[in-house]
């Protein structure tokens, strides 16, 4: 039994390690939030004072706290104050487009593309990996959903 439980405590530090190992390897990646493990012990309940049985794998918490802001030379770097995400979507067309929420808030301007297959002069925001920022034109509702936000050139 102590080998089961020697087991349970060594893969329970692994997945410690591997956490902070991540939450280290990301230090500067912006946007990134760090995780937390939260351990937790096995106790036998059918004993009178329980004794210990090793420790359940633990579960690792992603943490949503403030990060710190840089200020950086593109105009098109936000970040946000408190709580929040930018919405963006991985193409053009709000019926085929997949939604997912960012804290990355590093942008920069991309060329929509037009029916010849060519670039046009509507600039797009657009992040690293190819997302659209979306939100409503002159930033009231006007639409049920937000939709790719749009530049024009004048």
């Amino acid at each position: 039994m102590a080998f089961v439980q020697a087991l349970s405590g060594l893969y329970s530090s692994s997945i410690g390690l591997d956490t902070i190992s991540s939450n280290i390897a990301n230090a500067s990646t912006a946007g990134y939030k760090r995780s937390r493990a939260e351990f937790s012990d096995i106790f036998e309940s059918r004993l009178k004072n329980g004794v210990g049985h090793g420790a359940l794998a633990p579960t690792v918490e992603q943490q949503f706290t403030q990060g710190s802001f840089k200020t950086t030379n593109n105009d098109l770097d936000f970040s946000i104050n408190g709580n929040g995400m930018f919405r963006v979507v991985d193409g053009l067309t709000g019926t085929t487009s997949n939604v997912a929420y960012t804290r990355n808030g590093e942008f920069r301007y991309a060329l929509g593309p037009t029916t010849t297959g060519t670039a046009s002069a509507e600039r797009y925001i657009q992040n690293a990996q190819g997302n659209y920022l979306t939100g409503w034109a002159e930033g009231v509702a006007t639409t049920a959903t937000p939709e790719p936000i749009r530049l024009v050139a004048s």
